[in-house]
């Protein structure tokens, strides 16, 4: 599971680069350029979720996410990670002194957290807001960064869901430059997700 965001991280920091450049290449913002719709992905019968019909699915991004789907010229990216609960359960038992009363989403969340400030330096990050995603539990989470190598700053939003057997978490991401253009698609994106059975 922490080599899952280390690769991450390593994977962005090559298409953010490339991205990047691509962006200047063609003149255009990112407003200029975005496009509206959404389509409906299905993932393994498990899921669907709805993205902007301007990504297109992706590989390389995290060789352990279920979806992957991206738009290089756009700069913006989105993966859906799964953890079984029970492995979660096992894995964060609270420690002596901690609050047991802490979800398992919310602990599931400050370990990611955790694991990716040792792949960035996080520069801002808001408190964690509770929702309800299709009737389950979930909390959202935005977080920007500098990730070594990359010239300007990324923009996360993290959004995490408990599901009947498993945690997921939706994560999409952008330039930092690009958040007001796209936080609320991305927004949209995480809303969208919803269990198949």
């Amino acid at each position: 599971m922490k080599q899952n965001i280390g690769i991450c991280c390593l994977l962005i920091l090559g298409i953010l680069l490339g991205s990047c450049i691509d962006s200047k290449k063609n003149g255009k913002s990112p407003a200029q350029s975005a496009e509206s719709g959404f389509q409906q992905v299905t993932v393994n019968n498990e899921y669907v979720l709805s993205l902007p019909k301007y990504m297109e699915q992706a590989s390389g991004l995290n060789n352990e996410a279920s979806l992957q789907y991206q738009n290089n010229t756009k700069a913006t990216y989105t993966i859906v990670l799964s953890e079984s609960k029970e492995g979660l359960e096992q894995l964060l038992v609270p420690k002596k002194g901690d609050n047991t009363d802490v979800s398992l989403i919310s602990q599931y969340g400050k370990m990611q957290l955790r694991l990716l400030n040792e792949s960035m330096k996080i520069k801002r990050k808001n408190t964690p807001s509770s929702l309800n995603i299709n009737g389950m539990d979930a909390e959202m989470l935005e977080i920007e960064g500098a990730v070594p190598g990359v010239e300007n700053d990324i923009f996360y939003l993290l959004t995490i869901i408990e599901g009947k057997s498993k945690i997921y978490m939706v994560m999409s991401w952008t330039l930092s430059d690009n958040k007001q253009v796209y936080s609320n698609t991305f927004d949209q994106i995480a809303k969208s997700f919803e269990l198949m059975n």
